[in-house]
């Protein structure tokens, strides 16, 4: 028997897809405590940022294939960890270490950002594999 010749709607290339999801799911989903902290309170304190920034900077140095960016993913890390430590004991924050957890999650995220495109879009690697069809 024939497969159906209907008309599909068309979707996005499946390395637009992988880019896509990864750049969601890897990218974006740790940073939803921040977003929530914000919607909730309408601020983020500068203790939750440099929380944040630190276990996101580490997260995705580990997970980088990169090797530049896994070793300035230690280092940062480790300062914003002693950044949010101070915050956490002497209940106030070091001057200008909100700024400085915006601007590393920032670098982290555009240098790993265009590290997903090279292995979704320049490579074509799946981000996650459903399904037994790898044909797709």
């Amino acid at each position: 028997m024939k497969p159906s010749t209907g008309h599909r709607i068309p979707s996005l290339p499946k390395k637009w897809e992988n880019f896509f999801l990864s750049i969601l799911l890897h990218l974006l989903l740790p940073l939803l405590p921040l977003v929530l902290e914000l919607w909730e309170t309408q601020t983020v304190s500068d203790q939750t940022v440099t929380l944040a920034a630190s276990m996101y900077t580490i997260t995705i140095g580990l997970s980088s294939r990169n090797i530049a960016l896994f070793g300035l993913a230690i280092p940062l890390s480790i300062i914003l960890a002693v950044a949010f430590g101070f915050a956490a004991s002497e209940g106030k924050s070091l001057t200008g270490s909100g700024v400085i957890a915006i601007a590393v999650i920032m670098v982290v995220f555009g240098l790993h950002a265009c590290e997903r495109y090279n292995r979704h879009i320049a490579d074509s690697r799946p981000f996650l594999r459903f399904g037994n069809d790898e044909s797709d």
